[in-house]
């Protein structure tokens, strides 16, 4: 059996060895600081700074194409409560906001692109068109 000692690097954060593997880059091309210190490191900085996170995730909302807020209760009401996938009644406490035309195909979170869907249908449903 062909078994190799793991290539062990110094986290000079929080001070321990660990796997090589366990380490990222950094963009400013100081040493590599391991995963855990970079996930500490993040939650800290977006505690710090809740306005630049909260701009930020607008943007990206933006970005992906989401229009408006959308209440899902209009659009239970609008579509009395049936799926727009297979047209069944839903579960009222049980059902999913389904995207007719998806986001990640430049679909918009506005109230004609969404329609109550089963949790089922819409998870086999994917981000395809229907």
């Amino acid at each position: 059996m062909f078994s190799e000692e793991p290539e062990l690097q110094f986290c000079p954060q929080c001070g321990i060895e660990k796997d090589v593997f366990e380490f990222r880059e950094r963009a400013s091309g100081s040493e590599p600081i391991c995963f855990s210190c970079t996930a500490t490191n993040l939650k800290e900085w977006n505690k710090e700074h809740p306005d630049v996170l909260r701009n930020r995730q607008a943007r990206r909302r933006t970005h992906i194409g989401m229009g408006e807020e959308v209440d899902r209760f209009v659009v239970f009401n609008r579509d009395q409560g049936i799926c727009q996938i297979c047209g069944l009644k839903v579960d009222p406490d049980n059902w999913h906001l389904d995207h007719k035309i998806p986001v990640t195909h430049g679909g918009s979170h506005v109230y004609d692109n969404v329609g109550v869907a089963h949790s089922d249908c819409n998870i086999r449903k994917g981000n395809r068109l229907y």
